[in-house]
């Protein structure tokens, strides 16, 4: 059996200061958009969805609370 996956990448608005040569960017809201993509990929046939995300504790942990899903693993960064 086999299903269909759909990836979304995230990163919080204070990652973007930090790279070097980054072009002008947008920055939207990571909840809203991370929701937005989700019903985009379930639209398009996804029945798996990863988010992969770069952003600090406190941000991660709002982005995980504030979804819907059934199952949600969360890895913390290793110090």
């Amino acid at each position: 059996m086999s299903a269909r996956a759909g990836l979304v990448g995230l990163v919080e608005e204070d990652w973007l200061q930090t790279i070097v040569n980054l072009p002008p960017v947008e920055f939207l809201d990571f909840v809203l958009e991370g929701r937005r993509l989700a019903s985009e990929l379930r639209a398009q046939g996804a029945q798996l969805i990863v988010a992969l995300t770069h952003m600090r504790m406190p941000n991660a942990e709002k982005y995980r609370t504030t979804r819907h899903t059934r199952h949600t693993r969360h890895t913390a960064p290793t110090r």
